[in-house]
């Protein structure tokens, strides 16, 4: 994985992503303000427990108009991860 620190870190590579996640997150969890950063993990966030995850994967399939792959999620350790995973998808790259 790249350094999130490099040329203005992860957070710059993909902006419309990380406002969409954040969008979602706070419709599915009924938390306004979430602070994602690329380290984030569900165990950071309040409310985002096995049932929501789902909920929260199929939106992100929905807005973003592709579908994850067949354990292609059990490979994600974090936002940041998810993030350029969902940015290679939207691009065709995988």
């Amino acid at each position: 994985m790249r350094d999130v620190h490099r040329n203005g870190g992860l957070m710059n590579t993909h902006p419309e992503i990380w406002n969409k996640l954040r969008e979602i997150l706070a419709d599915i969890l009924g938390v306004e303000d979430i602070d994602l950063q690329p380290e984030t993990t569900a165990k950071n966030i309040p409310g985002w427990d096995s049932i929501s995850h789902i909920q929260i994967m199929i939106s992100i399939e929905k807005a973003f108009s592709f579908r994850f792959r067949t354990g292609e999620l059990s490979q994600l350790e974090n936002v940041g991860q998810l993030v350029e995973r969902i940015g290679r998808r939207v691009a065709g790259n995988e």
